[in-house]
């Protein structure tokens, strides 16, 4: 088990010691992040969302595409929270949380992937970067490499490439401003922290549970199943 099982802006520089998942916080209603100042981009193209907008319950992932420790979490659960959405089990909110060096650049472009190009194209770029960091992390922990090799935007420019996608690059400053805006909005909630999965019941507009730092994908998926009624 790592040291560190969640980054902060505090401690952002740390890479990780292992991919084992645990449970690394307690939940109470006293420490739920509200997310409801984060609702008025749900019917805009500023983030990235999947699913069924009529949904119960909205899952609100925090993502940063240099975290090793999303590489980790999400490269384990992302597909299963995908199925959930395709199934109109849930919405998927996805908010960038730039913690690293080249983190805001990085979601700017991801952002203007799913403004260009829908969900599914955002999703399959984020997911091939984060396999990419994840295979890295197994080599550095294996000993088969000195370094950790640590994706940037030439990452996600290479996979855009591969892809056969391109973006407007002349509109990476402004879009990396209102990635800010948002990340900051976030921040003031409580928001600090990547991976993070928070579920909202938006029949009671309110928080009833996160996911901060690393878990088992058995222990999310066995309260997704039960919360959200998933056969």
């Amino acid at each position: 088990m790592g040291t560190y099982l969640a980054i902060s802006k505090s401690n952002k520089n740390i890479v990780p010691q292992t991919t084992t998942t645990t449970q690394t916080t307690t939940t109470t209603t006293n420490n739920l992040i509200n997310v409801a100042p984060l609702l008025q981009y749900i019917n805009s193209s500023l983030i990235p969302k999947y699913g069924n907008p009529s949904a119960k319950y909205y899952l609100f992932i925090i993502y940063d595409p240099e975290c090793p420790y999303c590489a980790i979490e999400f490269n384990n659960t992302l597909p299963y929270l995908y199925y959930l959405a395709k199934n109109n089990y849930t919405m998927l909110v996805f908010i960038g949380m730039p913690i690293h060096q080249y983190s805001l650049e990085m979601i700017a472009m991801l952002d203007l992937i799913y403004q260009k190009y829908g969900f599914n194209q955002f999703y399959n770029i984020l997911d091939k970067n984060y396999a990419i960091y994840y295979n890295s992390i197994l080599l550095y922990e294996n000993n088969k490499t000195s370094q950790l090799q640590i994706p940037t935007p030439y990452t996600i420019y290479t996979l855009l490439n591969q892809s056969n996608l391109s973006i407007n690059y002349n509109d990476i400053n402004s879009t990396m401003q209102r990635a800010y805006n948002i990340a900051d909005l976030a921040y003031t909630q409580g928001i600090d922290a990547t991976p993070m999965l928070i579920i909202y019941n938006s029949d009671l507009r309110s928080t009833v549970n996160q996911f901060i730092g690393l878990y088992s994908p058995i222990v999310i998926e066995n309260y997704l199943n039960k919360t959200l009624g998933v056969n």
